[in-house]
């Protein structure tokens, strides 16, 4: 996959992981207004979302606990919550730092009372 300065990257909260989209910023937005948004967030997605987010403000975000890529139990019976975005993007990125090496499969146990 192409890389660099121009390109839009998604950070794939099922995944923790970069992914490219091979597109610069008019492609990303062209995607962004025209393109199947709901095929690209498929199972991310749950019915009453619309009315779920819509209070958000705009420097919120949703949390989903058991998070997202650690458990197949449906986003419908998960707990969601709404949290600063940049609180949510700082737990992420901080995640996916300490996860990026594990083997696939690997357990995992969460210590949040530090």
């Amino acid at each position: 996959m192409a890389r660099g300065p121009g390109l839009v990257h998604y950070f794939a909260p099922d995944t923790y992981n970069r992914q490219d989209f091979d597109v610069g910023y008019s492609g990303f937005l062209e995607f962004a207004t025209t393109g199947d948004l709901d095929g690209f967030y498929g199972d991310q997605r749950w019915p009453g979302w619309e009315e779920e987010v819509a209070g958000l403000g705009p420097d919120e975000t949703i949390s989903v606990y058991p998070f997202l890529g650690f458990e197949n139990t449906p986003i419908v019976e998960r707990t969601r919550l709404p949290v600063p975005a940049r609180e949510a993007w700082t737990f992420h990125w901080t995640m996916s730092d300490q996860i990026r090496d594990l083997p696939t499969g690997a357990s995992l146990r969460f210590d949040f009372t530090k």
